[in-house]
């Protein structure tokens, strides 16, 4: 039974749910690890890297090449760009001094950046981008970055919770500014796993 769904123990007749708002965290066994990795980090240089309207579809205005080849069936679900995310972009890169920041913004919101030590120095991760969400099988839920170049040509630009887990992004801070990021699988002794487990 969710522990949502038990009763108040003042108020047998109304559930929790109906009377707070209920938060489900990840396991407090992870928290042992996380402030002993906190405590060996030295501070990070800079502050902030944000991905910001990746390039989702091959017939995006963005992309230069107006000839482009036929395309098969897409392996990944056909996403469409998402509104307002290079204001959000924008506005959130202003508050930070440009040697301290990193925008990949559009085309440059690609998946390799995250491979390597390049966003190790980065104090806040900023995502603005869609996730597809797979709760039968967390590990397979993602985060989308660009899938295509300026020319047309397809990328791999799906993130997946597993691939995360291989990643060394040892942020303070993570924003996970798409939809259903909070979503995930109940796992016994681990809490909720989702994409957001992937950057503890």
């Amino acid at each position: 039974m969710p522990f949502a769904a038990l009763p108040r123990p003042d108020l047998p007749e109304q559930l929790l749910i109906d009377a707070y708002d209920i938060v489900q965290m990840p396991s407090a066994a992870i928290l042992v690890p996380l402030i002993r990795r906190s405590a060996k980090r030295s501070h990070p240089a800079k502050e902030l890297a944000i991905f910001a309207g990746p390039v989702f579809s091959p017939d995006d205005p963005r992309i230069e090449s107006q000839e482009r080849a036929p395309h098969a069936v897409e392996p990944w679900p056909l996403l469409g760009p998402i509104p307002h995310t290079a204001d959000e972009a924008r506005g959130i890169l202003e508050l930070y001094q440009k040697p301290l920041r990193l925008a990949a913004l559009g085309f440059d919101a690609r998946l390799d950046l995250l491979h390597g030590n390049q966003l190790r120095d980065y104090r806040i991760l900023h995502f603005a981008t869609h996730a597809v969400i797979d709760e039968e099988h967390p590990g397979r839920s993602q985060l989308v970055l660009s899938r295509y170049d300026r020319g047309g040509a397809a990328l791999r630009g799906d993130l997946h919770l597993d691939e995360l887990y291989t990643l060394d992004l040892p942020a303070d801070l993570v924003v996970l500014s798409a939809c259903r990021t909070a979503l995930g699988q109940p796992v016994r002794g681990n809490g909720l796993v989702g994409l957001t487990h992937g950057f503890l």
